[in-house]
């Protein structure tokens, strides 16, 4: 929560942020100006819980989608199908249904099927993870496997985001460590400093193929109407 003293956070460079993402698209610029609306906003008694998870929710979606909208990288891996939710509860299921749940002991022998299930669920895992990375990659460098400074600050900052997405997160002993504004303005500005680097260079991609699309329209007239 802001003091009313604190220079409000919609300046000029965020103005023009939120300018270039509204090119990319409504729902991108939507989730990163409710972002700063959320931070700005004064919450009333018991919403502080729900103003952070709004605010994870915004921040989770501005980065995780990114990479999808601006479709510049080819070849980039496909989500797993059945994901790891969907493997993980029929994994879940099927040890509820053999007992397996309540074994105890040393050695506990397994069926089948309960170990194909969760050599499926580790696989799934994985791959989501190698997804997750590749796509921290091409937001920032417009690469698949980058791994340097500026993209583990960018995965640092999703993580936190991703952290309090979740009301029932925090409760009991957990209730007390929500983010402070300024720890989630640290983040936010790893983000934005990200954003500005990639989206200038994907709006001079843009330019310039335009530009030399123009320019070959002028070397190559229509053809004569018969």
């Amino acid at each position: 929560m802001r003091s009313e003293a604190t220079p409000p956070l919609w300046d000029a460079s965020r103005v023009a942020l939120h300018a270039q993402l509204q090119q990319l698209g409504a729902k991108l610029a939507g989730v990163y100006r409710r972002t700063i609306v959320l931070i700005e906003e004064q919450p009333r008694g018991g919403e502080e819980l729900v103003r952070i998870s709004l605010i994870g929710h915004c921040m989770r979606e501005l980065m995780n989608r990114l990479p999808d909208i601006l479709k510049d990288v080819p070849g980039m891996l496909r989500p797993a199908k059945p994901n790891s939710k969907t493997l993980q509860k029929d994994l879940l299921d099927l040890l509820a249904a053999s007992g397996k749940l309540n074994a105890s002991g040393p050695v506990v022998s397994v069926p089948g099927e309960i170990i194909d299930a969760l050599q499926r669920f580790a696989a799934a895992v994985q791959a989501d993870s190698v997804r997750a990375a590749e796509k921290d990659s091409v937001a920032v460098t417009q690469t698949r496997s980058s791994t340097g400074p500026a993209v583990q600050q960018w995965t640092m900052a999703r993580n936190f985001f991703m952290d309090f997405v979740h009301l029932d997160a925090f409760v009991g002993d957990d209730a007390g460590r929500l983010p402070t504004d300024e720890e989630i303005l640290e983040k936010l500005v790893v983000v934005e400093t990200a954003l500005r680097s990639r989206l200038f260079g994907f709006f001079e991609s843009r330019r310039a193929i335009d530009l030399r699309l123009a320019s070959i329209n002028e070397v190559i007239p229509d053809a004569e109407q018969p």
